[in-house]
């Protein structure tokens, strides 16, 4: 039996990196939190440090997938990262 102040871990959804569908929604982007917010979702998400110590939303260790682009999530600055676009799309890390 689950003890009543912990319901709300079975009571809520939540989206994996978002409510994202990749295409026009990347994951761990900003609609992909607005969309799983405004389902009444939970968020989940990845936080990875730039190599200049800035905090950035982002899942995998090389940005290949998610953005086309060789390397490493750890190996860039900041800024770096804020140039590239997730999925071909505006949204960006």
């Amino acid at each position: 039996m689950i003890r009543q102040e912990y319901k709300w871990l079975t009571d809520t959804f939540v989206a994996h990196r978002g409510l994202f569908n990749n295409v026009d929604i990347p994951e761990n982007s900003i609609p992909a939190f607005v969309e799983a917010r405004e389902n009444n979702f939970g968020i989940e998400m990845d936080v990875q440090m730039s190599s200049d110590g800035v905090l950035v939303v982002f899942h995998d260790d090389s940005l290949k997938r998610m953005t086309g682009a060789d390397g490493l999530v750890c190996e860039k600055t900041f800024e770096e990262l804020r140039q590239l676009r997730l999925l071909d799309t505006d949204c960006q890390i």
